[in-house]
């Protein structure tokens, strides 16, 4: 009998501080672990959160799961996400960003990069999204708001799994994560309102609000995942989300990884 232990995530990776949003629950009461059978053959699926939830969380007969499985399957190969984020995220927009600008806007995202050696023509192709990011990191300078991604159960499996000499699988190539999530960098709008705000001094108060906004968010993120709340779950994850980004990041991606299952699991051994 092949045991496999498939690790999925379906569910948006916030990166935000979680220091200050630990849960009050310390052990997962109903986890998310699901268990297939097809050809004589049992594999096991384990419902995920990029939360800091760590694998001692979980009762044994999910641990013990992980620990008898010849191969972990997880959703992507984080390696290779981390590496390609550093470029993707950053240039290769294809709307110039000095066109969803005013000119005033421009010039002050222009100086505060040159600050840091980016000239204004890589700053032509940017993404919105992460550039913005960059821009209250300069402005502020101020670690409290530098947004860390602490350890999250999908590392914790896979440290586990490469410490315990598990073959290793993916669902999905990490390219994969990088276009869907382009289409949230592409958008100038946020972008455009932190640049004002920050003309009219008003930058600080806004970044205050929302990071007392998103740790409140992974908090109840947390308490909903450790309690088995899978409909608050949904709730919490989809609500920033339009149409589009619901049906690019959660159902053609999950209909993509059964063609990835039946893949991996018809591999001998």
């Amino acid at each position: 009998m092949k045991k496999l232990l498939c690790v999925l995530v379906n569910l948006l990776n916030l990166n935000v501080a979680l220091a200050a949003a630990a849960p009050v629950l310390t052990a997962v009461t109903q986890p998310f672990l699901y268990e297939i059978q097809k050809n004589g053959e049992t594999a096991y699926m384990l419902g995920t959160m990029h939360l800091d939830i760590p694998l001692e969380s979980f009762p044994a007969y999910v641990t013990d799961k992980l620990a008898a499985a010849k191969t972990v399957i997880i959703e992507t190969n984080l390696d290779d996400a981390e590496k390609l984020a550093t470029g993707a995220f950053m240039f290769g927009a294809t709307t110039p960003l000095n066109q969803l600008l005013t000119q005033p806007q421009w010039d002050r995202l222009v100086a505060a990069f040159a600050t840091k050696g980016i000239p204004e023509v890589q700053l032509v192709r940017a993404f919105p999204g992460q550039i913005m990011q960059q821009y209250i990191q300069i402005q502020l300078n101020n670690p409290s708001f530098r947004a860390t991604t602490p350890p999250i159960l999908d590392t914790y499996v896979l440290g586990y799994a490469k410490d315990n000499g598990k073959d290793l699988d993916y669902m999905e190539a990490a390219q994969v994560q990088i276009d869907i999530l382009k289409y949230t960098m592409e958008d100038a709008t946020m972008l455009r309102e932190v640049l004002d705000l920050d003309t009219k001094g008003k930058l600080y108060g806004w970044m205050l609000k929302m990071n007392a906004d998103q740790t409140k968010l992974m908090k109840d993120m947390n308490t909903a995942y450790y309690a088995g709340d899978l409909l608050s779950l949904e709730s919490l994850t989809t609500s920033g989300m339009d149409a589009t980004m619901k049906n690019m990041f959660l159902n053609q991606r999950n209909h993509a990884w059964v063609a990835s299952f039946n893949r991996i699991t018809a591999k001998p051994g």
